[in-house]
């Protein structure tokens, strides 16, 4: 009975994603809208993001944050934003299609990056991020899920590559006040700013050190994490 009940939990939820594909293709559907604030604000915790990590400003123009709704979008665009940098990549979920939706809607430029809040960043991956730093359209607005992890890392990148910062001044991109902790999984990101670290005290360029030395997979053993830390940020708080 058990079997039968999960090969049905399972048709269903394949049936969805079919639908949910089609979403892009009639925008104006009530029923396809009403599912996707759904997915936004209950199965993505939208509904928690309004109470913290408001646009900050990390340089002149550039501001981070967590995934916007389309009034928060809205706003962004009354107030000038000319571009938004998603870093969870491209999706078929909710979020994505009334992101892509409102960006479209009121003339802000939609740009996908895909980030690892608990992987070490791939290089194709930081390749990707850099051509969008040098082709970006400003004022710009960086988002992930929750604004903590994936937006810290980027901005931190961003003020290394584009501000010639230093890692030390770029790692308070990656702090407590934003959420993010350095002693979960996520600490990961924080851990491969630090091996650079390392290579920027011997006069080492960052783009010289990814291109000729950097290797995510034997940084990403080498990792320890707190289990205690990581079970909060993964089971309590969900981060992807």
């Amino acid at each position: 009975m058990m079997s039968g009940l999960r090969s049905w939990v399972q048709r269903q939820r394949e049936q969805y994603r079919a639908w949910r594909a089609t979403w892009p293709n009639t925008p104006n559907d009530w029923r396809k809208q009403l599912c996707a604030y759904y997915e936004l604000y209950w199965q993505d915790h939208g509904w928690m993001r309004p109470f913290y990590n408001r646009p900050h400003e990390i340089a002149p123009g550039v501001f981070r944050g967590n995934q916007p709704s389309p009034r928060q979008i809205a706003k962004l665009a009354k107030q000038g934003f000319k571009t938004i940098v998603n870093l969870r990549g491209p999706s078929e979920c909710g979020f994505y299609y009334l992101e892509k939706k409102a960006c479209d809607r009121y003339g802000i430029l939609l740009k996908d990056a895909k980030l690892y809040s608990r992987q070490m960043p791939p290089f194709s991956d930081l390749q990707h991020l850099f051509l969008i730093y040098e082709d970006i359209e400003l004022p710009a607005f960086f988002h992930c899920k929750s604004g903590a992890d994936r937006a810290g890392l980027a901005s931190a990148l961003y003020l290394m590559v584009q501000k010639s910062s230093s890692v030390g001044e770029a790692k308070r991109q990656l702090s407590l006040k934003f959420l993010h902790f350095k002693a979960s999984k996520t600490g990961r990101l924080d851990y491969f700013l630090e091996c650079y670290q390392q290579q920027e005290q011997k006069g080492i360029l960052f783009k010289d050190w990814l291109a000729n030395s950097y290797e995510p997979k034997e940084l990403q053993k080498k990792f320890q994490h707190k289990g205690l830390i990581s079970w909060f940020v993964d089971v309590v708080l969900r981060r992807e």
